[in-house]
Parts: structure tokens; sequence; C-alpha cells
């Protein structure tokens, strides 16, 4: 189950895990509009999670326990590319996230923000971060925080996000390993990771525009030149890629 589910990123990556989303939820009708196209099997509730029950949520999956909740919690309030106020209704949003883990009882939760978010206090000079996680602990869940890059599993992006994994189960909280470096010298079990995923390496394939050129939608201008585009297209699993692009 997707709260905050946006387009779904989140639900993507699970679904390429081998998870069923059964149901997301988000106030953004140009979202939910992605989200539908993308996921044709998935009920979408397009509302304010302030606004929804948890039998709500209950009822639209009928009635199925998830074994995960996700959340892409809103994170406005705690970028540093924003005022960052502390008294920003955005930043208290994560309780309704808890609100709702409270009541479904999944058995694992994971939820995503930026960076900032572990520098930002309460209005009561307390850490964010420490009050999500002690808000966890009194509905029964460990939960652990970590920054990841997504550079370090394969993207061509520099993206740091802040990722909460917990569960109810007493399951150890453990992070996935780097697939990626830009140092030679790192192994993952005993094998050298790879290198990171270049810019040109993910869309050499794509037909060279000018100012105002281009459409909506365009042809491939090449047939696929690494392993990570033919991942991209479709053409190969995630395994197959990670796979080829330590034999290439």
């Amino acid at each position: 189950m997707s709260l905050f589910s946006g387009a779904g990123g989140l639900s993507l990556g699970f679904k390429m895990a081998g998870f069923n989303i059964v149901l997301a939820l988000d106030e953004n009708r140009y979202c939910a509009q992605t989200f539908k196209y993308n996921f044709p099997g998935t009920r979408f509730i397009l509302k304010d999670i302030t606004k929804t029950s948890v039998n709500e949520l209950k009822i639209a999956s009928k009635k199925i326990v998830p074994d995960v909740l996700l959340a892409g919690v809103p994170c406005q309030g705690f970028s540093i590319a924003g005022k960052r106020m502390i008294d920003d209704p955005r930043n208290a949003l994560y309780k309704d996230f808890v609100r709702i883990v409270k009541g479904i009882k999944p058995k694992c939760i994971v939820m995503e923000n930026v960076v900032g978010i572990l520098s930002m206090k309460t209005v009561n000079r307390t850490l964010v971060v420490s009050e999500i996680v002690q808000d966890f602990n009194k509905i029964g869940f460990r939960v652990k925080h970590r920054i990841l890059n997504a550079v370090n599993y394969g993207v061509p992006q520099i993206r740091q996000r802040v990722v909460f994994i917990g569960n109810r189960v007493g399951e150890p909280i453990e992070y996935p390993a780097e697939t990626h470096s830009n140092s030679a010298d790192m192994t993952l079990d005993n094998e050298a990771l790879l290198p990171f995923v270049t810019v040109d390496e993910a869309i050499n394939d794509l037909p060279i525009l000018n100012s105002g050129e281009g459409n909506e939608e365009s042809e491939y201008s090449t047939s696929a030149k690494s392993p990570y585009q033919r991942f991209m297209r479709g053409s190969i699993s995630y395994e197959k890629w990670l796979s080829e692009s330590k034999t290439k």
C-alpha cells in the first residue's frame, strides 16, 4: 500500500522487487493520472490523507493487510531549497502516516524524505527524525534511518534521500548493499563494485535535438548501446543488467 504515492516511483521499485501494489493514495490529480496509467490494476484514492480514515483504506483494499506500507512524505518543508519553516503544516504530515500504520498494522514500513530532514527541528526544538522514530516506537515499530544515494545503485544521478525502514515483527533492519561506486578498490562480496552509470551511457541512444526541436514522442536514433539502455527499454531485467554490466 502506497501513501503520498506521487506518480509511483516507490511503487515501481517495489513492483520490480516482486511486490503487488494493492492500493495507492495521493491528493494530486496529475499524479493520479500517471499512477493509474502505469499501475492499471491498482486501486487509487484521490484524496487528502488528513481527511482519509483507516477504515476507508481497509474497505478500498478489500481488507487486505499489506506486508509493507510505503510513504513518500512531502519534503518541501524540510528541503534546503525551500524556506524550511518550522511551522510548515506539511512537516507534520508524517503523523498521518503513523496514524494509518497504527490502524492498518502492516509488517513493515518504508518512508523516504530529503536529507534536510536530518537537521530540521520542531517548534519544541527537538529533531524531527527523533520524533518520527519515537512515534513509530510508540505503536510497536522498530525503525532505523539512513542516507542512501541513488548513484550507488545504478541510477545515473547523484540523488541522496533519507530512507526510514521499520517493522513490528522483530526482524533485523538491513539496508541494500551498494552495487556501484566511483572507487575501483571497493568490493562487494569479494567482487569489485560496478562504476557509476554515466549520463552519456544512459541517454546517448536518444536523437540529438537543437533548441525548440523534438516531439512528445520520438524514435530512438540508434539501437541500445549499453546494458543500461536495454534495461531502460524493458528488454532485460534488473538482474540481467547487473550481470551484463559486470562482464562488459
